[in-house]
C-alpha cells in the first residue's frame, strides 16, 4: 500500500468512458507496475483531468497495462456517473477507508441445516466461505455437538485457505485441533486462526476440513458447522 501511494500514470490514449490504457509514469511518480501492482487485482483509483475527476475501484491488467473501471464511487459529474476523459488524464492509485481500516464480517458460512459425516479417507470440506482480502484474515470456526456412535476416535480439524482468483492454489493450512471423541454426544469445537501475508484485492476461500485419525464402523457426525466471523486487516 505505501509503495502504491506514489503510483501515478498518464494515459496512452483518450479512454472516454471505457477501460483506461495506462501510459508513462507521471512526473515525480512511478508506474503502477514499479510500485508493485499485481495483475488481475482490484485497486482503488482516482482519475483527474483539469476540473474533472472520478474515484472508484478497477482491475489492473499488466499485459497492455490497463485499468478496467469496475465500480464508480464518486465523480465530478455527480453521484456515481462516469466521466469521459481525454488524453491528458492522470490515473492514481489511492487508499479509500475500506482499504486501510480493519473490519469484521457477520457470520458468513454455515452448514447448520444438517449433520456432516466425517470419514477417515481424506480431509473433508465441512464448510467454506469466500472473501476478497486486504492483507490478512482472522477466522473463527465453531461446531455444535459431535456425535460418535462407535469406538472412541480422534478427529483432526484444519483450516485451509485457497487463492481462487486464478485457480485453486492452497496458500495456508493450519491444523488447529486434534480432538478425541468418546462413544457419546461430545462438545463441539471452537477455534480461531490468523492467516497473514495475503495479497490485497485477490479472492480467497477459507475451508474447514476434518478427518478421522482411524476408521471405525460407526459414523461420526458434526452438526451446526459454522465460520462464525471473518475479520480482515
Amino acid at each position: 500500500m505505501s509503495l502504491l501511494a506514489n503510483a501515478q500514470m498518464t494515459v496512452a490514449a483518450a479512454p472516454g468512458l471505457g477501460t483506461v490504457t495506462l501510459g508513462a509514469a507521471a512526473p515525480g511518480a512511478q508506474t503502477w507496475a514499479a510500485a508493485g501492482a499485481v495483475n488481475a487485482t482490484a485497486y482503488s483509483y482516482r482519475i483527474e483531468e483539469g476540473q474533472a475527476w472520478e474515484i472508484g475501484t478497477g482491475t489492473y491488467t499488466a499485459s497492455g497495462t490497463t485499468l478496467t473501471r469496475t465500480t464508480i464511487l464518486a465523480s465530478s459529474a455527480g453521484g456515481t456517473t462516469a466521466v469521459s476523459f481525454g488524453a491528458g488524464a492522470i490515473v492514481s492509485q489511492i487508499a479509500l477507508p475500506v482499504d486501510v481500516q480493519p473490519y469484521v464480517s457477520a457470520p458468513s458460512a454455515s452448514a447448520a441445516t444438517g449433520a456432516a459425516t466425517i470419514s477417515s479417507a481424506v480431509d473433508q470440506v465441512m464448510t467454506s466461505v469466500s472473501f476478497t482480502a486486504l492483507r490478512s484474515v482472522h477466522a473463527i470456526f465453531a461446531t455444535g455437538a459431535v456425535a460418535n456412535a462407535g469406538a472412541a476416535v480422534e478427529i483432526n480439524w484444519a483450516l485451509r485457505v485457497f487463492d481462487t482468483t486464478s485457480g485453486t492454489a492452497q496458500v495456508a493450512a493450519i491444523a488447529f485441533s486434534s480432538t478425541a471423541y468418546a462413544n457419546a454426544l461430545n462438545t463441539g469445537v471452537l477455534a480461531t486462526s490468523l492467516i497473514a501475508g495475503l495479497t490485497y484485492g485477490r479472492t480467497y476461500q477459507i475451508q474447514i476440513t476434518a478427518v478421522k485419525s482411524a476408521d471405525n464402523a460407526a459414523a461420526v457426525t458434526a452438526k451446526n458447522l459454522q465460520i462464525t466471523g471473518v475479520g480482515f486487516a
